[in-house]
């Protein structure tokens, strides 16, 4: 797969020098790794139906903006992560006529005040558009950017690989977005490629400098314990096999060619970033290097791994579910996907980073999503209870089965839809005959401009 370089790329340099607010000055800094979950322009032309004019207007832009740059104003003293690495930027496809995505997202980070950044974008320029993806990876950077590599994938996102000098020390980032499908056997076969590619260009980089400072970020469409997981339909898997992730932190002290996970920072139970049919995923990713270990150029900051929660903002409190977004009543909710953050910083000589709280287990079972505190205080589903503010909430409900299909639920109040992903669930739903009682549990969430209950389980249907 041949590589193309920073000359068939676009950067858009940063706003005017204004003073600093960051953590650069103490020279530590921050790289956070973020799922925006679909950031469109306004030109109308999209590959996706739900981001079509008739649904995602300037409204759902603005929203979807606000959401970006109030989440990093959370970090910097209120100028920014020092280093975002972003996925799901969509690819402009009128570029002749309209602002793309990516220069919409410049313009609205020097409006918060975010930054200076250095914005780079991850399409491959001389590709055809109709042989690009819908959506690329987009790297922010208050540091200077020296060199830009793009990475083709088979069915997936282009690796955008960026050098940047922080005080002089290079570090160079891979933003990443694998071919989804995490529990896919044969999408895995396509992760295997695109890890043999990243993997590739690692290894060459390795061969020249045993101890070069690398992070692997972004969303790889996988979990840190792929291979537990999946033992029993995965005999080898992309992040685990071939990219060589790993959760001894120890080992990173010496050189090697396997790569630090820094999900093995938080205990097995804390770890996730995504949820999905009731586990918390962990698809979001920051892999280190031997190099940020040792004492010289930049090192790790122990223990500084976590996932960003914000209870006031991108999760649900008694869940700690993320606030997905929806197109709904102008934009509602954030992303799919928590965002990781980590700090790094500048190597002191003879002083190589202390191994912290490294918890290297890697179980077969993801961990389940804690619902026990929403059911308890889950409300009971009335009409006026059908708002924007409560998409998303759990409430409970009872009532009789008005009809099949759609699935219906006659509470006396109103009727709602019901609906469900999970098999047994839908089993038992559908076994229902007309006027037979029904109770449960579901999420408020939107159905083709209609509100519809959607139960997580079976579990959940209480009679």
């Amino acid at each position: 797969v041949p590589e193309i370089t920073s000359n068939a790329l676009k950067v858009l340099p940063p706003s005017p020098a204004r003073v600093e607010r960051n953590s650069t000055s103490q020279g530590t800094f921050t790289v956070l790794a973020h799922n925006v979950e679909n950031l469109f322009d306004l030109d109308g032309v999209s590959a996706y139906n739900d981001y079509k004019p008739e649904y995602y207007g300037v409204s759902q832009l603005q929203r979807k903006l606000a959401n970006l740059t109030n989440l990093l104003a959370r970090f910097g003293d209120g100028s920014g992560p020092d280093v975002v690495l972003l996925q799901e930027i969509e690819l402009d496809r009128t570029a002749e006529r309209d602002k793309s995505a990516a220069e919409l997202l410049n313009d609205a980070l020097r409006e918060k005040g975010l930054g200076p950044y250095h914005l780079v974008e991850g399409r491959i320029k001389d590709q055809s558009l109709k042989a690009s993806p819908s959506i690329v990876c987009v790297t922010l950077s208050k540091f200077p950017v020296e060199e830009v590599r793009m990475h083709p994938l088979e069915r997936a996102r282009p690796i955008l690989e960026t050098k940047i000098s922080v005080h002089g020390k290079p570090l160079i980032l891979f933003n990443n977005h694998w071919k989804s499908g995490a529990s896919s056997a044969s999408l895995e076969k396509v992760r295997l490629s695109n890890a043999q590619v990243l993997r590739k260009r690692i290894d060459a980089l390795l061969a020249t400098d045993p101890a070069v400072d690398v992070i692997v970020g972004g969303d790889l469409n996988s979990h840190y314990n792929q291979k537990q997981v999946h033992a029993a339909t995965m005999p080898q898997t992309g992040v685990n096999d071939v990219l060589l992730s790993h959760g001894n932190e120890t080992a990173m002290l010496k050189p090697t060619w396997k790569l630090y996970n820094l999900w093995h920072e938080l205990p097995p139970e804390q770890r996730g970033s995504d949820i999905w049919k009731g586990e918390w995923g962990t698809l979001m990713h920051l892999v280190l290097t031997h190099g940020l270990y040792d004492d010289t150029g930049i090192q790790y900051v122990t223990d500084s791994f976590r996932t960003v929660r914000l209870s006031d903002f991108n999760i649900y409190p008694e869940t700690s579910a993320p606030r997905r977004w929806s197109n709904d009543f102008g934009g509602l909710g954030v992303s799919d996907h928590l965002p990781i953050v980590a700090s790094f910083r500048t190597a002191t000589k003879d002083t190589p980073v202390t191994i912290g709280k490294n918890h290297s287990s890697a179980p077969r079972d993801l961990p389940q999503v804690d619902y026990s505190k929403a059911l308890a205080y889950a409300q009971p589903f009335t009409q006026k209870m059908a708002t924007s503010a409560n998409y998303g909430q759990i409430f409970s409900f009872s009532g009789k089965l008005a009809q099949q299909k759609p699935l219906t639920l006659d509470n006396g109040d109103h009727l709602i839809q019901l609906w469900s992903f999970d098999p047994l669930a839908k089993e038992k739903l559908f076994a229902l005959k007309k006027g037979e009682k029904l109770s449960g549990y579901g999420h408020l969430s939107r159905y083709r401009g209609k509100w519809q209950l959607l139960i997580e389980n079976a579990k959940w249907l209480t009679e």
